[in-house]
């Protein structure tokens, strides 16, 4: 739902280079892809296209790229306990493989996206803009003394499953920062979204391509035939909230895979109070209340006076808090900003 920011290109390259420092070992690890590449090459021909020879350029690959690799790994069906793929694990070893020669780069990789320096902002979960994600700074007594450092309250989720295809278990285009409900096995979990190549390469907020801000609206759709336009919040049952993907069904596909339908509908109330105050506070009453405050009436002046336009702004902003939400990065961003969508007329 949240596109991930890497910041302008000259950005981007600094984390790309911060992220491939990452990899520790890096000449032996590089040794063994090229031998485990080669055997790959032998297995589908479409490797030699799709895999670069440098073990750090896969790392940074786009996730575009990252997703046909995906989708043709996973064609080669290994079993689990199959040489190669155990091989691979070891190689990409996000987490500590048990005998293996590798270290886990779990840790750091979670220090990269924790690192103020690396301008990540994360605030809430990037598959649902329900939850508040982030790090914070702790400071305990021990023993030994004061011990200050960071602990991180979310998940860092690999859109392709790294069990199922290895290669792309240390790309960061393949890492976004979530809630543990949604990676969590009631909804994640070891599931993999049903969706064709051209479809998976767009729905991930990593991808250059993901558009959901744009290309999704949540709206609250009435029930019934006859709907009451006040007190919206003492007719909940006659309301729910939907997502109109009119104008790309792809994302129909991320909607129902992280149930956000069903989940934001136990928070329509939010919807609701919204709507009622659309209705109490329309762009007229603002406007009136605005040009009391600035004690100019309506025969004297037939546009409000610029000072007004500040307080028409200000007024607008104090009822919906709309600004608010988005500067101090609150849930429900999105729902907040369909819903007081003010292109219509208002």
């Amino acid at each position: 739902m949240i596109k991930m920011d890497y910041g302008d290109a000259e950005h981007r390259k600094k984390l790309e280079e911060t992220f491939v420092a990452l990899l520790d070992d890096a000449d032996e690890r590089q040794k063994t892809w090229g031998k485990l590449r080669k055997r790959l090459y032998n297995l589908k021909n479409e490797f030699k296209m799709l895999l670069p020879t440098q073990l750090k350029k896969l790392m940074i690959l786009p996730y575009t790229k990252l997703a046909e690799i995906y989708d043709t790994y996973a064609t080669l069906r290994l079993a689990e306990k199959d040489d190669l793929h155990l091989a691979l694990k070891e190689l990409f070893s996000y987490t500590k493989e048990k005998g293996g020669r590798f270290n886990a780069l779990s840790d750091s990789i979670i220090d990269f996206f924790k690192n103020k320096n690396n301008g990540f902002d994360i605030h809430t979960c990037h598959y649902c803009d329900m939850t508040y994600i982030n790090y914070f700074q702790y400071e305990e007594v021990t023993k030994s003394g004061k011990r200050r450092g960071i602990r991180t309250q979310f998940d860092l989720d690999h859109v392709l499953d790294k069990g199922r295809c290895p290669l792309v278990a240390l790309s960061l285009y393949n890492l976004v920062p979530t809630c543990p409900t949604c990676n969590g096995p009631h909804i994640k979990g070891k599931r993999v979204m049903d969706v064709n190549l051209n479809q998976r390469q767009k729905l991930s907020p990593t991808s250059n391509l993901y558009d959901f801000d744009n290309q999704v609206k949540i709206w609250l759709r009435p029930k019934i035939e006859r709907i009451t336009n006040m007190d919206f919040l003492k007719h909940m049952d006659d309301y729910e909230l939907d997502f109109d993907t009119l104008s790309d069904a792809d994302y129909d596909k991320e909607i129902d895979f992280f149930y956000l339908k069903e989940r934001y509908n136990y928070h329509k109330c939010e919807a609701l109070r919204l709507a009622e105050l659309k209705v109490k506070y329309t762009s007229s009453k603002i406007i009136e209340m605005a040009r009391i405050i600035c004690n100019t009436g309506k025969g004297e002046q037939n546009e409000p006076i610029p000072f007004a336009n500040m307080i028409i702004e200000q007024i607008r902003r104090d009822i919906f808090g709309l600004e608010f939400s988005n500067e101090h990065h609150r849930s429900f961003h999105k729902l907040r900003k369909d819903i007081l969508d003010f292109n219509d007329g208002e």
